[in-house]
């Protein structure tokens, strides 16, 4: 066995199996077409993911309505859209059968375009926002659900409820929700819905071959901000992270894709090097020792492994082998090079993601968003941006 290879060996999770550990997290595209459907570009781009034999594919954070997009030319998941998904599907499997596809469900909620119905469960919300009632939260719900058994009917090999970076999942779970009614305040509310979504999708797949879990945020560095010790605290406190991978181990998850920081790392003495560098890290390995410790049998997907840039597959390697995750997931470095595993079996070297960023800042520009650094198009649309941007800057008061 070389070092590498227990990248490329088979693993379990839940119903299903991957062919290898190599993950390719959802990361938005912002080419999606009318309606917030599949667009020629948003094939092109899962064709070439599988293409890149990686294990495990989420499609992009797709929402469950098409008024909570978060980008202007964001995927949305909904009846009227589910033909382009399903061409989706039958091009990415035509390609690479033995991967799994899966797709990540979301709301955008306070990270909705402001062209958009942009929302808030949290009580008193800036302004530009407007405030859930309790309704709208079940009918959110029931919309998570409904798009749930649609991922079934269309063949996708899974899904994941997204509860990080910000959006209607994790502002839900935030101490700073401290709405009056059955969805906030104390901790057995703030989780309701993930718990009721989870069961009632359970209850009503028509097979038992569907694979659920959620990419979650591990904490946030905010006041009132998910695994804080309170709505008006900003110090770190793992209790209710922890406390969530037990719910969602007991309604039903087959697996946690672990993401975002230990924002505090002075209590861990035993951090790695790695971990000293990609906090998150430390959060994948948190995850795995609960679980292990507690015989709770869910897969741990890590994140942050893009940088690592050149040191990430021999790391990766060695985390999978020490146990401390299952599978190892990359963001930026599918942007970068989506053929990335192949080129790894094969010791080829890669394209790897330089760390510059400007993928976001097509992302927050309502570009579509790519690598610049390897791909001319990208480079292309950044300048477009820019110059759209110093053009604005130029314009005389008033116009």
């Amino acid at each position: 066995m070389s070092d590498l290879d227990i990248l490329f060996s088979a693993h379990r999770i839940g119903p299903r199996t991957v062919p290898n550990r190599l993950v390719a997290q959802p990361m938005e595209g912002g080419d999606g077409g009318e309606g917030g459907g599949v667009s020629a570009r948003t094939l092109q781009r899962y064709e070439r993911l599988a293409d890149g034999g990686w294990g495990l594919v989420f499609v992009e954070a797709a929402s469950v309505t098409d008024t909570s997009l978060g980008r202007l030319r964001g995927l949305a998941f909904t009846e009227a859209t589910a033909r382009s998904y399903e061409a989706l599907v039958r091009g990415f499997r035509e390609r690479n059968p033995q991967a799994l596809l899966m797709i990540q469900l979301t709301h955008s909620g306070r990270q909705t375009h402001p062209a958009m119905d942009r929302t808030s469960i949290c009580p008193n919300p800036p302004a530009g926002m407007r405030y859930l009632a309790t309704e709208e939260i079940e009918r959110i719900r029931l919309q998570f659900v409904g798009a749930a058994l649609l991922a079934e009917k269309l063949g996708f090999d899974g899904l994941d409820l997204k509860l990080c970076n910000g959006y209607f999942g994790m502002e839900m779970l935030r101490p700073a929700n401290t709405r009056a009614d059955r969805w906030g305040g104390a901790f057995e509310n703030r989780t309701r819905l993930v718990a009721e979504a989870y069961q009632e999708i359970r209850s009503r797949l028509c097979t038992a071959g569907l694979v659920i879990g959620s990419r979650l945020g591990f904490a946030e560095r905010l006041r009132g901000g998910f695994g804080t010790r309170g709505p008006d605290s900003a110090e770190y406190d793992p209790t209710e992270p922890l406390a969530l991978i037990r719910l969602l181990h007991r309604v039903g998850a087959d697996y946690v894709n672990i993401t975002g920081e230990v924002t505090d790392t002075r209590d861990y003495a035993d951090l790695r090097p790695e971990e000293r560098r990609v906090t998150s890290l430390l959060a994948e390995r948190l995850t795995e020792d609960l679980l292990r410790r507690e015989h709770l049998g869910m897969t741990v997907i890590g994140s942050g492994y893009s940088e690592l840039r050149q040191e990430a597959a021999g790391i990766a390697a060695a985390r999978l082998s020490a146990g401390h995750t299952d599978l190892v997931g990359f963001g930026r470095q599918i942007l970068a090079d989506p053929l990335y595993p192949a080129r790894v079996r094969r010791g080829e070297p890669a394209d790897l993601c330089v760390g510059c960023w400007s993928c976001a800042e097509l992302m927050l520009g309502q570009r579509r968003i790519g690598c610049v650094a390897h791909d001319p198009y990208y480079r292309r649309q950044l300048r477009e941006l820019r110059r759209e941007r110093e053009a604005g800057r130029r314009m005389p008061d008033g116009q």
